[in-house]
C-alpha cells in the first residue's frame, strides 16, 4: 500500500516557518519558481513514475506572493492481465496552475516556501488490448495543489533546493519530489 504525504505534515512545516524570526531582507518582486523531479501517479490500484514539472512566474510582497504556471507530467504507464490478454494503460496529465505561496528566511542563506492553489487538469487516457480499436478518452477539471521546499541561496537572486508538491486530478493523486528553484528579478532583496 502506497502512503500519501500527509497534508498535516505541510502544515506544520508552514507553522515552523512561521515561528521563526522573519529576515528583515524579505524580497519584493518578479519572481520565476518551479519544481522539477520524479512524479508517481496513483489512480485505483493504476500507479506509475514519471518525470514532471512545474515551472511558475509570480509577484512577492514580502514574504506573501502569487504565482501562475502549467505542470506537466511524463507519459505514465501500466498493464492488467485480465482474462487471458493484457490491457495496456497510458496517461498523460498536464494543466494549469494558479495560487499563493510564501517564503520564509530561516537563515542568513536558507529559505522554506510553501505554495496551494487551483490546478486547472486535463488527462489523456489510452487503452490497449491488443486489437483494435485502441481506446482513447479525454477528461479535464479542477482541483488543487499543494507543496512546500527548503532552499539555498547560493546566488543573490538565486535559490537552489528541495521541494515536494501533491496534485490533485480528478481521482488520481500525483506526488514530484525533485529539485526546487527560485529566480528573483530586480526588486529589492
Amino acid at each position: 500500500m502506497r502512503r500519501h504525504f500527509p497534508i498535516s505534515r505541510l502544515a506544520a512545516v508552514v507553522l515552523l516557518g512561521l515561528s521563526g524570526q522573519a529576515s528583515a531582507g524579505e524580497f519584493k518582486g518578479w519572481v520565476y519558481n518551479g519544481l522539477t523531479g520524479w512524479s508517481h501517479a496513483e489512480k485505483s490500484g493504476f500507479g506509475d513514475s514519471a518525470l514532471a514539472s512545474n515551472p511558475n512566474i509570480g509577484y512577492r510582497w514580502g514574504s506573501f506572493g502569487v504565482e501562475a504556471g502549467h505542470a506537466w507530467f511524463g507519459k505514465y504507464e501500466d498493464s492488467r492481465d485480465s482474462g487471458g490478454f493484457t490491457l495496456d494503460v497510458q496517461q498523460r496529465v498536464k494543466g494549469w496552475t494558479a495560487g499563493v505561496d510564501f517564503s520564509h528566511d530561516f537563515a542568513p542563506r536558507w529559505s522554506m516556501q510553501a505554495r496551494a492553489g487551483l490546478f486547472a487538469w486535463n488527462v489523456e487516457t489510452r487503452l490497449d488490448d491488443g486489437a483494435p480499436p485502441t481506446l482513447k478518452a479525454k477528461d479535464n477539471g479542477n482541483d488543487w495543489y499543494a507543496g512546500a521546499s527548503v532552499e539555498w541561496r547560493w546566488h543573490k537572486h538565486t535559490d537552489l533546493g528541495l521541494g515536494f508538491t501533491h496534485y490533485k486530478a480528478g481521482d488520481t493523486d500525483i506526488d514530484v519530489v525533485g529539485l526546487a528553484t527560485e529566480h528573483r528579478f530586480g526588486g529589492d532583496d
